[in-house]
């Protein structure tokens, strides 16, 4: 059986689709596992993986950082083939700010633009002299 692909790196939190490929037989179903988890789908020390091939790394690096994802197959189950994934932390989550305008006069107002990287969750909650979303008086 060919596991694709062989190895691969991902971010905590990152994903990746396998397929496997099974010799000698027309049946190519296979049950997909995650060979250090309990239950084999996965859990959230070493991420899942669906009845698809699509595994979803967890948000923290285990130690090791090392993941086998293994096919079985469905019609002999004497026949599998294994990826070998290593996770690690990824970019460190950033967040810069941008104004419209370095100069507001008094009662005016101006936009501010978060900019996140490093991270899927891009999404920012505003404050100003610790009121979450501000207002005219902050």
């Amino acid at each position: 059986m060919i596991v694709a692909p062989a190895t691969v790196s991902l971010n905590k939190g990152g994903s990746q689709t396998f397929t496997a490929t099974v010799n000698g037989t027309m049946d190519q179903n296979v049950f997909w596992e995650i060979a250090e988890a309990t239950p084999k789908s996965g859990d959230s020390t070493h991420g899942f993986i669906s009845n698809g091939g699509a595994y979803v790394a967890p948000t923290t690096v285990p130690s090791p950082p090392n993941i086998t994802i293994k096919a079985v197959s469905g019609a002999d189950p004497t026949k599998s083939g294994t990826a070998a994934v290593t996770l690690q932390a990824g970019p460190a989550t950033s967040v810069s700010i941008t104004a419209g305008s370095s100069q507001v006069p008094t009662f005016g107002s101006t936009q501010f633009i978060a900019t996140v990287t490093g991270n899927l969750n891009t999404a920012v909650s505003w404050q100003v002299n610790g009121v979450t979303g501000g207002g005219p008086q902050t």
